[in-house]
C-alpha cells in the first residue's frame, strides 16, 4: 500500500516537471525570484529630487567620476549623460589539448592562455524637469562580450548613485545657497 502510494506521488511529481520544463515560460528567473515587469523596473530605474535640472546635472557628473566613471558623452539641452566605467578584467578559459611526445613516449597537455577581455558598466542618466522636480532615469547596462550584455536591475546599485547624487546636491545647498 505503502509503495503504491509512493510511486502515485513520484509519478505526480514528475508529470507536473515535466510540464513546466517543456512549457517554454520562464517561471522565475534569478534564484527562485520572478521576473520583474516593465513597471518596475521603471521604478527602480526613475528617482525624483527638488532642486534645478543644472544643479542635478552638475552634481550627477561629480558623483560619477567620483565612483571612477568616465563622462564619454553630456547634453545639456536634452538631459543626457553617458557614462563608461571598469567593473573587471577576466582571462577566459585556457584551450588545452593533448599531443604525442615522441621524447617523452607519452601524450602530454600543451595550453594557450586564454583572451583577456574586460567588462565594463555602461551608465546612461537622463534629466527632465517637472516643475521643480528633476525627474532622473539611470539606465545601468554590463557590457560582457564573452557572456552578453545584461540590464542591471538591482535596486541597490540604483539607489546608491540616487543617494550621492541628493547628498551632493544637499552638501552644496547647505554649504552655498545662492
Amino acid at each position: 500500500m505503502l509503495r503504491a502510494f509512493f510511486s502515485i506521488g513520484l509519478a505526480i511529481f514528475s508529470a507536473l516537471f515535466l510540464a513546466l520544463l517543456v512549457s517554454g515560460c520562464e517561471f522565475f528567473d534569478n534564484f527562485g525570484s520572478p521576473p520583474l515587469n516593465e513597471a518596475q523596473i521603471e521604478e527602480i530605474q526613475s528617482f525624483e529630487v527638488e532642486a534645478e535640472l543644472s544643479k542635478v546635472e552638475r552634481a550627477s557628473i561629480l558623483v560619477l567620476q567620483g565612483l571612477g566613471y568616465v563622462i564619454e558623452k553630456q547634453d545639456s539641452k536634452t538631459g543626457f549623460i553617458e557614462a563608461k566605467g571598469l567593473v573587471s578584467q577576466r582571462r577566459a578559459a585556457d584551450d588545452c589539448y593533448y599531443v604525442w611526445d615522441a621524447y617523452k613516449k607519452q601524450n602530454v597537455q600543451r595550453c594557450r592562455a586564454g583572451e583577456r577581455y574586460s567588462i565594463y558598466r555602461r551608465l546612461t542618466l537622463a534629466f527632465e524637469q517637472i516643475g521643480d522636480y528633476t525627474h532622473l532615469r539611470l539606465i545601468i547596462v554590463i557590457v560582457d562580450s564573452k557572456n552578453g550584455d545584461r540590464i542591471v536591475t538591482n535596486n541597490d546599485a540604483h539607489r546608491n548613485i540616487f543617494s550621492r547624487i541628493e547628498e551632493r546636491l544637499f552638501l552644496r545647498e547647505s554649504l552655498n545657497p545662492a
